[in-house]
């Protein structure tokens, strides 16, 4: 019998859907639901993938009354699991027991958190570990200041800080407080927009980006790639808040539209009801999640970085001239890689709302918008994703997963088998298009 090698792309694929198989049926124990609760195995799956991918889109209208205070530990920890990566935490582990990295595994790892070398992988992931833990920390410490005084159990506010800082840190958009006590009422408290609004920011531009500010603490020292997504990042918050407040004006305050503006590109709170914003509000947020995060971050999309390469090769190719950012030219290869994304998403996308359309009475928009939501794991919902069908839960299951690993790893898992004549050099053929 052949053994069949896996590669790095397999293992991780291998490694997301392993962790939702175990968490689908931690989520399935009697221990972790309330009494009146109940979870269908479907469900209890569409959950876990939600939580793994770092999504927040989840059948279940309300956690914080559905689940036991061990349910909700479990859902923190999957949270975890799934922003960290399961082979980041991994490798972390075996380090603390003392276990030897071997070359296989850097390989893995250097897929995993697409770095260009394998150097330095293992102080990489004792950093990314470090560095998130404290921010998280920090996070909940201030969380206390805010939930303490407004909740009459200190107890459950303690629970409740620590959840939503793990929750906003990785991008995952879920919150525990119930129908009473959600996040729309707290639409005008300072400290909780600009705290859960940081660890949002932060989480979407990625630990080594983080480290690499604090490390080098000169914008000139930077690395190319962490000015590009600092840029990208600043630009798309400052457009999307002032978009959102032409558009909403007194219907929503400034406080309301950055929150919104942070939120549509990485973990996706709410503190409005997007079923009450305006047609052209939900236009604008659509695209913002499909942009996303920054690359290495817990947030999904395709990316800031990927944007910005796709708009330097149109820019130069309208010139006729090279594609340079920084005095640097971008290689032909990440120029395609940029492109093949781009546009694999976007059929994705399209064949997602096409299904849903099909299986479910909505409008276009709204399947438009709940595929986006899933692939981009913003999480986002027009209050959708309680009420559709098996056809409907299976095909937003893909995307959360599709969009988690990577369009690219899908078509490397597909096609890496055929791919021997990559090697051979063929005559050049000019065609037409356009």
């Amino acid at each position: 019998m052949r053994k069949i090698k896996m590669t790095p792309y397999m293992i991780i694929a291998l490694s997301f859907f392993t962790v939702i198989i175990l968490g689908t049926i931690l989520l399935k124990l009697p221990i972790t639901l309330k009494e009146h609760g109940s979870l269908s195995w479907i469900d209890a799956f569409f959950t876990s993938t939600s939580l793994i991918t770092i999504t927040g889109l989840t059948p279940v209208l309300d956690l914080g009354s559905s689940f036991t205070i061990f349910g909700k530990v479990v859902i923190a920890c999957m949270i975890q699991i799934g922003g960290l990566s399961v082979l980041t935490l991994t490798v972390y582990i075996m380090t603390l027991i003392g276990s030897k990295i071997g070359f296989n595994n850097r390989a893995i790892l250097k897929e995993s958190l697409n770095q260009n070398s394998l150097q330095g992988l293992v102080k990489l992931v004792k950093r990314i570990i470090m560095i998130s833990f404290i921010i998280e920390f920090i996070g909940f410490i201030i969380n206390l200041f805010i939930f303490i005084p407004t909740m009459d159990n200190t107890y459950h506010a303690i629970g409740v800080s620590a959840f939503h800082a793990i929750s906003a840190f990785n991008n995952a958009g879920l919150e525990i407080l119930g129908f009473n006590n959600h996040f729309l009422n707290y639409h005008n408290n300072l400290l909780f927009n600009i705290n859960t609004g940081v660890l949002s920011i932060l989480g979407g531009l990625g630990v080594i980006v983080i480290y690499e500010v604090m490390k080098k603490r000169s914008w000139k020292k930077l690395s190319i790639q962490t000015k590009i997504t600092l840029k990208m990042t600043l630009g798309l918050l400052i457009m999307g808040t002032v978009l959102f407040k032409l558009i909403e004006q007194n219907q929503m305050t400034f406080l309301e539209v950055s929150f919104l503006s942070i939120n549509t590109r990485t973990a996706g709170f709410l503190t409005v009801d997007l079923t009450k914003v305006k047609s052209l509000s939900i236009a604008i947020i659509i695209p913002l999640m499909f942009i996303g995060a920054g690359p290495m971050s817990t947030g999904g999309g395709i990316k800031v970085t990927t944007l910005y390469v796709m708009l330097k090769s149109l820019f130069s190719f309208g010139r006729g001239s090279q594609t340079l950012t920084h005095k640097r030219l971008i290689t032909d290869e990440t120029k395609i890689k940029a492109f093949v994304l781009i546009q694999s998403a976007m059929i994705l996308i399209g064949i997602s709302t096409f299904l849903l359309l099909a299986f479910e009475e909505t409008n276009i928009q709204t399947a438009l918008f709940e595929s986006v939501s899933a692939f981009s794991n913003t999480g986002m919902t027009l209050n959708f994703t309680h009420k559709i069908g098996l056809g409907s839960k299976t095909i937003l299951i893909l995307m959360m997963y599709i969009g988690r690993i990577g369009p690219l790893t899908i078509l490397h898992l597909i096609y890496s088998k055929k791919a021997s004549n990559s090697n051979l050099v063929y005559i050049d053929e000019k065609i037409v298009i356009g």
